[in-house]
């Protein structure tokens, strides 16, 4: 694990009466930062700015800070290609990390940071002009947030450094309300926290102290040109990119002494990392599984044919088993508390309990997500849009197309009619909506609901790829939108365990590897990730590659029934106290709490997603916002 922090004040010195003290304030910053590193946080302090880094010995990723006359570099990642790339630019390499990027950086410019392999945040303050920019990789690594209130500019690798200065002011970004009901989460670079925005993977915010962060697309793509090879041969580049996704974090002097683990469910995706830690040689692997204890909870289980493979790949299977028994409350108290933000997904709640039950067992944990965004997913093959367009001849595509408007009226066909009209930012907005609402209802909660006021960060994002082929669509909007979202649940919750995380599904060569790949490569009408399954019928058997997979869920909806202390704080939501009646509609909520009552006694399940998203923000508010 490791965190940056920094504060620069503007012209204003700070916005309030008394001067700055920025070598207070960064140790203050620093210290909410603790449990993200154990070496002693490096300091840099000047007139009007300061900045921080701190890492764990033992771990991955390392911190960097360099700073000159004219410039301040502050690095938080880990590089694999630096070396390469500084004698291309006949720059020693020999130097520190911060002062051989920011060399590199006076050449190249921003399109330095699209060579860079890895996963890095990077700041860059330039004192004459009293520029910041910060940098993301594509590939969310790292996390990065900024904050400009009164003159001041906050960046940290948690919210919680900001707040741990006292001169900035918390209080709730109401315009993100919607979204985050709706979702769960926040799409684009704002955040709950009013003047606190979050960097986007692939993105970059260029401001100064007294300016709102400008969010702008860092991310310049290079297509790669189709190649029907055969489908053995591209099964086998994903095995050999499985290992550099692993190796390309843990160096090899590492590899036989580094403590791993892995999140291994009943999946061909994890069984293949699993197979791929073995192969490397990783020292006594540790495999995690989710089980759950309440009963007709057997579609989620995963856990039989996860401990078969742990026994394969030669691991130390561990099963962490969850049921309405358990403090759950606690565990979404602790996920506010890490993710500064109400909790996302119930499968959360098991992912914490995990990494707070083995915490110590391992320093390093791995996971197979994110194949099935690069090699097909659900979205791809269940829709037979993307088998029509492909062998409908060109007249009914056309008359199709010209039907479009009335089509996308019709909810249930939202989503089809945006698969017609690829390139389109509206489309793929409605195309967003129709996948990714889990509460389309808001029930009056709020007043002009407006869950699309992302739009801009979407329109940046087709700027760059106009025209995908429709087999890459979902894979780019994987990519730019969803993954980063499970990303920050593991990272996070990994920090407050002294974890680092690292996907090696989700690294720049299998996103080019996905660019190549044929239509047929990808998508299937019988089932996901064609490809990856293949590599799995050969390293494992074809019975196990094409067995339907469990659900990657959690039985939220049990929970919310069975957990007394769940069921008791939902129905609290109704009373005057709540803190969200300050922020959404009073009225909704004491209906949404009857109706989920019921007139009986008997929950409505069908507001259980709504209940359990109030629940989190009236968790947050507690936690973060004064009354």
């Amino acid at each position: 694990m490791s965190a940056i922090a920094g504060v620069i004040y503007g012209q204003s010195g700070g916005g309030t009466s008394a001067p700055p003290d920025p070598d207070n304030t960064i140790g203050l910053m620093s210290e909410a930062l603790a449990h993200r590193g154990d070496s002693d946080p490096v300091h840099v302090c000047m007139s009007h700015a300061a900045f921080t880094g701190r890492q764990f010995n033992e771990g991955i990723f390392e911190t960097d800070i360099y700073d000159s006359s004219l410039y301040t570099l502050v690095f938080d990642g880990k590089l694999s290609n630096l070396s390469e790339l500084a004698k291309r630019l006949g720059i020693s390499p020999d130097s520190s990390v911060a002062k051989t990027l920011l060399e590199m950086y006076l050449l190249e410019g921003k399109s330095l940071f699209n060579d860079l392999q890895g996963s890095f945040a990077v700041v860059i303050h330039v004192k004459e002009s009293g520029l910041v920019f910060q940098f993301r990789d594509l590939f969310s690594g790292r996390p990065l947030f900024v904050a400009v209130q009164n003159g001041t500019l906050w960046f940290a690798s948690e919210i919680k450094g900001i707040l741990a200065d006292p001169e900035f002011k918390r209080s709730v970004n109401v315009s993100v309300l919607p979204q985050q009901l709706t979702y769960g989460i926040t799409m684009g670079s704002e955040t709950l926290f009013k003047d606190v925005y979050k960097l986007a993977p692939g993105y970059y915010f260029e401001c100064r102290p007294d300016d709102i962060p400008e969010c702008k697309i860092l991310f310049v793509p290079s297509r790669k040109t189709k190649r029907d090879l055969p489908v053995a041969q591209y099964s086998a580049k994903i095995w050999d990119l499985l290992g550099e996704g692993i190796s390309q974090f843990i160096d090899k002097e590492r590899l036989h002494s580094i403590r791993t683990g892995l999140f291994l469910s009943g999946g061909v995706d994890s069984s293949l990392v699993a197979l791929k830690q073995k192969e490397l040689g990783l020292s006594h692997p540790v495999a995690i599984s989710c089980g759950y204890s309440d009963e007709n909870v057997d579609r989620f289980d995963e856990t039989k044919v996860a401990e078969e493979n742990a026994r394969i790949c030669s691991m130390d299977f561990r099963k962490i088993v969850t049921g309405s028994e358990d403090d759950l409350l606690g565990s979404m108290k602790n996920i506010v508390q890490q993710m500064e933000e109400p909790t996302r997904f119930l499968i959360s709640i098991p992912v914490e309990r995990a990494m707070r039950k083995y915490k110590g067992d391992f320093s390093c944990l791995v996971t197979g997500m994110y194949a099935d965004v690069f090699f097909g997913s659900e979205e791809q093959y269940d829709s037979p849009t993307q088998e029509y367009i492909k062998k409908s001849p060109k007249w009914l595509v056309q008359l199709i197309r010209a039907s479009l408007p009335v089509l996308g009226k019709i909810p249930t066909l939202r989503g089809y009619a945006a698969k017609f009209k690829r390139g389109d930012v509206h489309s793929q907005r409605e195309y967003t909506l129709a996948t990714q609402t889990f509460n389309s209802d808001l029930r009056g909660l709020v007043k002009d609901a407006d869950t699309y006021n992302y739009v801009p960060h979407l329109q940046q994002l087709f700027d760059q790829e106009p025209n995908l082929p429709v087999e890459d669509e979902w894979s780019f909007m994987g990519l730019t939108m969803y993954i980063f979202c499970w990303d920050e649940v593991f990272e996070r919750l990994g920090s407050y365990a002294g974890v680092d995380v690292i996907h090696p599904f989700k690294t720049a060569s299998m996103y080019e590897l996905s660019e190549e790949m044929p239509y047929k490569g990808k998508i299937s009408k019988d089932f996901t990730k064609p490809y990856v399954r293949e590599l799995a019928a050969d390293k494992f058997s074809h019975e196990f590659a094409y067995a339907k997979k469990q659900i990657f869920a959690s039985p939220g909806v049990i929970w919310l029934e069975k957990s007394k202390p769940l069921r008791d704080f939902a129905l609290t939501l109704d009373k005057p106290d709540a803190r969200i009646h300050q922020y959404l509609n009073s009225d909704a909520i004491k209906s949404i709490v009857t109706d989920y009552q019921g007139s009986t006694g008997k929950l409505n399940r069908d507001l259980s997603n709504l209940v359990y998203t109030l629940i989190g923000l009236e968790l947050w508010l507690r936690e973060f916002i004064p009354e």
